[in-house]
């Protein structure tokens, strides 16, 4: 269970996501030639999908992640293939559910409006199945509301919101008002866009959103292509968007300066020697390099080397090798892959660490505990707290990485002594 919540909760390295999310874009194109339609209504859905991943690829620090997008591309063609695939169909929107759980406001939304127009539950009576059509679409309120963080801002860029919200009133709007029969997905577009701007979803629902809006956009084209006559002005609106999407990068907005968060609160000490911390060696982990120093954040958080690649000693607390405990932080990743303490979680009992201090001499230590813990439980005292021999303290991120927070909820903690 460890390793699946693993999977589903860790972002992949940016390369991974963004492979994803080129391959969404590629179902959806298939998904489009299931519904029998022309390729400038295919190529008008693709535009507007690829758009949208070029958006948040260039305004946000995690790049994309589709994931979940390919996910709902899937079930999609398994849907758009009849009965039969109908289980895969539903398997792989559970599974994109696991992966991002805003997509279930999305499903649900999609399921009772259909509920409500007599498209499923057609042998319900009238009232039990508009009963079950305003259920699912409290329950998907509810999921919103429970996914929320009100006391954190909105991760989503600026960009990214006006261009999808813009793209969701053109194309959504068109498409209620012309295509009644198209109004459940265009109101289950409408909740992923909406969830946009709530902290905590908001971000994992832009390219399923983005998804669902190149569909509508293929349909729309395909229904009324007078809409979509003049080559030229449909041009100068997507030269537009892409000019959009390449310009908002390079207009400051306003970000929350916050500590790398890799770490956590460390009590005020400072060193009586001279001698630091110079290099790391974990042979388990193939890993050998030189050590930062590293300081505190004004909240007391201890901040993470500036390199991903690069682990770093608290230069405050105590010198490894020396009695107490010494403290070495690392990241985990970061958006161009693996940080240097990746693999550190992997460590067992007994693994040696070497310390190579700057007077020459080695400080090893041998692997005693490895646990992880919630950065809100973080046993401070026992991490940073006395110990009456020379001991040594690995800390690095771990557990769900929260989007809003822009970091994960959990530190995983090596705990080692002198050997």
């Amino acid at each position: 269970m460890t390793a699946v919540s693993g999977l589903l909760g860790t972002p992949p390295p940016w390369p991974l996501g963004l492979v994803t999310a080129v391959l969404a874009g590629v179902l959806l194109w298939s998904v489009t030639a299931r519904l029998r339609l022309r390729p400038e209504s295919r190529a008008a859905s693709t535009a507007v999908y690829a758009c949208c991943a070029l958006l948040v690829e260039l305004t946000t620090a995690d790049g994309v992640d589709g994931r979940a997008a390919l996910l709902l591309a899937a079930g999609g063609m398994f849907a758009a293939a009849g009965r039969r695939r109908s289980l895969l169909a539903a398997l792989a929107c559970a599974a994109a559910v696991a992966l991002a759980p805003v997509v279930a406001v999305g499903i649900l939304v999609l399921l009772g409006m259909m509920a409500l127009r007599k498209d499923l539950l057609t042998r319900f009576p009238v009232v039990i199945r508009r009963l079950i059509g305003v259920a699912a679409i409290a329950a998907a309120a509810g999921v919103a509301a429970l996914l929320a963080r009100p006391q954190a801002g909105p991760a989503v860029p600026v960009g990214v919101l006006v261009v999808l919200g813009s793209c969701a009133l053109l194309i959504g709007g068109a498409s209620w008002l012309r295509l009644p029969w198209l109004r459940p997905p265009v109101a289950a577009v409408g909740a992923l866009v909406l969830c946009q701007f709530l902290p905590g979803p908001d971000l994992d629902a832009v390219l399923p959103a983005a998804a669902g809006l190149a569909v509508l956009a293929a349909v729309l084209t395909e229904e009324h292509h007078a809409l979509f006559a003049r080559p030229v002005l449909v041009g100068a609106v997507l030269v537009g968007v892409v000019v959009t999407a390449l310009l908002v990068p390079a207009v400051p907005l306003p970000v929350t300066p916050s500590p790398v968060a890799d770490v956590a609160p460390v009590p005020a000490r400072l060193a009586e020697s001279q001698v630091g911390a110079v290099a790391i060696t974990i042979p388990r982990l193939d890993l050998s390099g030189p050590l930062d120093e590293l300081g505190v954040a004004d909240d007391g958080e201890l901040l993470a080397p500036d390199d991903p690649a690069r682990a770093g000693w608290y230069s405050g607390g105590v010198v490894p090798g020396d009695r107490g405990p010494a403290i070495v932080g690392g990241h985990v990743d970061s958006r161009s892959g693996p940080g240097v303490f990746f693999a550190l979680r992997s460590l067992r009992p007994d693994d040696l660490v070497e310390i190579t201090r700057s007077d020459g001499r080695v400080a090893r230590f041998s692997v005693t505990r490895v646990r992880q813990v919630a950065k809100e439980q973080f046993p401070t005292a026992a991490v940073y707290g006395p110990t009456p021999r020379p001991e040594l303290r690995l800390i690095t991120c771990g557990g769900r990485f929260d989007r809003t927070a822009r970091s994960y909820t959990d530190n995983v903690v090596v705990e080692a002594v002198a050997v």
